[in-house]
């Protein structure tokens, strides 16, 4: 956006006194992190295999359909709590509808799973398909660059929000 456009949208209300400041926002994957906070954990038993993912510049859908196609079952057979950003790195359950492993009696190792954009950190099974809105939140970790204002002012507001919520 220039900034003739964004001079031209309306005044938003605040929840604090503006600062006058600005920053560049997710200018690197690294400077948005994401992490799922799940409603619970895997029990270690059931029909589905819980996976826990982290990407770095993939979105959730992408996943699930490679995760799909390496555990040899349907897309609709992979579930996950939310959608996640593909500009950042985040972490994230999926699960997946494998109730005998194809009959062997198996449960394919999909830590070993190579892909640049992501990685299969640890895998359990448990009784239910993760389902979207299945957790608890997401915790951020966000990286401003080029940080321009008054510090004192912005300091204060970020002093406001950490006690108070937005």
């Amino acid at each position: 956006m220039t900034d003739a456009q964004y001079a031209t949208l309306p005044q938003w209300p605040h929840a604090y006194p503006p600062s006058g400041a600005s920053a560049t926002l997710k200018l690197l994957n690294e400077d948005f992190i994401v992490t799922e906070l799940p409603l619970q954990l895997p029990s270690g038993d059931g029909e589905h295999i819980w996976l826990d993912v982290e990407k770095n510049g993939a979105n959730t859908a992408f996943v699930a359909q490679q995760l799909a196609e390496a555990a040899g079952v349907q897309e609709r057979d992979v579930g996950y709590a939310g959608l996640k950003d593909r500009y950042a790195i985040t972490r994230q359950w999926f699960s997946i509808y494998l109730p005998n492993a194809k009959g062997k009696g198996e449960t394919p190792d999909l830590t070993l799973l190579q892909h640049p954009e992501f990685n299969v950190l640890s895998q359990s099974r448990h009784v239910k398909k993760l389902r979207r809105g299945d957790l608890q939140g997401n915790r951020f970790r966000i990286v401003l660059r080029d940080v321009t204002g008054d510090r004192e002012a912005i300091e204060a507001n970020l002093k406001a929000v950490a006690s108070q919520g937005v």
